[in-house]
């Protein structure tokens, strides 16, 4: 027997057609992966460092939950002998569903924290405002705490205020403290507000605290000489004021920056379930839906392939918008016995459609009264009379 060697380079050739389709596969499964993530998964989209972006609807995407954060205010500066700035209040929060256009671009502003007062402008700066599109959702930035700039002097501390907002959700950050020369502490940053009330206020050097969800913390006041290194949290806390023992002045903290946060609903996210209470002629189809964020109408298709044909409502169909991993179900007859059908969810909404994975079932044997009919047809055809 002879044996031929391949060539080396026809080798290499096939080897390397052999990568390339790998590689190839990899790439389309990774895409229709990402693909199907993002058509299935509800959006959202976080801005959280200060500055002015574009947000455009997605396509299908009618109506968004905006939620803004207003920087927090910065802290006064110390000028004086014995002197302590105040603290600065920290941002607003404001939220609204407001109605989009797909492909249309709307601005988003995030505002900075205000700046600490220094030697030359003692009183902190207003943290920057917060918003999305023509100021249709506006989360004000918190006022900035007042310097301490004359001996045996304390700032007083930046109010929290819910006015100029503009939402139909509203919180007020919280007040940062005043600077007290007595006691020798610098006032501490009020707590930005959040989506699940406002900010607290600063007492003393214990500054404010943020809300649960959303709100940062204020910094904390300084009990001894120096300027304001306490940090504020996003989103919206306040800075904290200098602090002066002497002559020297010392610098007010800096707010924290504010945040911009859009949602919107996606495609429904479906599971095909086992099918049960299989009998001869009939069946139960099940699955589980969550509606992502918008109302979902639910179906199932089934038949002898998987291309189906037939389709049936589900019981539960429409699910509500805030759906999550419900139960559904729809009852199927006049099936033939021992067959096999396919069968999937299906989910449906002003995003896009989802269609569960395929699965089977078989239908129970056939007795002789299912028989019956079949019979009878076959030998219709061979009796003589």
């Amino acid at each position: 027997m002879k044996i031929v060697r391949m060539p080396w380079f026809l080798l290499d050739s096939r080897n390397a057609i052999r990568a390339s389709g790998m590689a190839v596969l990899t790439v389309l499964v990774v895409v229709t992966l990402l693909a199907w993530s993002s058509m299935a998964h509800a959006g959202s989209n976080t801005y959280a460092t200060a500055g002015t972006y574009s947000w455009t609807a997605p396509s299908g995407v009618t109506s968004v939950t905006v939620e803004t954060w207003g920087g927090g205010g910065g802290g006064g500066a110390a000028t004086g002998r014995s002197a302590k700035g105040g603290g600065g209040a920290g941002g607003q929060y404001a939220s609204k569903v407001i109605t989009v256009v797909p492909g249309n671009t709307y601005a988003v502003v995030v505002g900075t924290g205000g700046v600490g007062g220094t030697s030359t402008l003692p009183n902190g700066g207003v943290g920057g405002d917060s918003s999305f599109g023509s100021n249709l959702v506006l989360a004000k930035g918190g006022a900035g705490g007042l310097g301490g700039i004359a001996d045996y002097s304390g700032g007083s501390g930046g109010s929290g205020s819910a006015a100029g907002a503009v939402g139909s959700v509203v919180y007020a950050g919280g007040n940062g403290s005043v600077g007290s020369w007595n006691y020798g502490t610098s006032g501490a940053g009020g707590g930005g507000a959040g989506s699940t009330g406002p900010g607290g206020n600063a007492s003393g050097v214990t500054g404010g605290a943020g809300t649960a969800v959303g709100g940062g913390a204020g910094a904390s006041g300084r009990s001894s000489g120096g300027a304001c290194t306490n940090l504020a949290t996003a989103a919206g806390g306040g800075g904290c004021g200098g602090n002066a023992n002497n002559r020297s002045d010392r610098s007010g903290g800096a707010g924290a920056v504010g945040q911009v946060v859009i949602t919107y609903p996606g495609a429904p996210i479906v599971t095909t379930g086992a099918a049960s209470g299989v009998a001869l002629t009939a069946a139960t189809l099940n699955g589980t839906v969550t509606s992502n964020g918008a109302s979902t109408a639910v179906s199932f298709e089934y038949g002898l392939t998987s291309s189906y044909g037939s389709s049936v409502t589900a019981t539960q169909s429409p699910l509500v918008a805030g759906a999550v991993n419900a139960a559904v179900s729809a009852a199927i007859s006049g099936l033939t016995c021992n067959t096999t059908y396919h069968y999937r969810v299906k989910g449906a909404n002003s995003i896009g459609v989802t269609n569960g994975s395929d699965q089977t079932f078989t239908t129970g044997s056939c007795t002789i009264r299912e028989k019956l009919p079949s019979l009878f047809n076959s030998w219709a055809g061979t009796v003589n009379f």
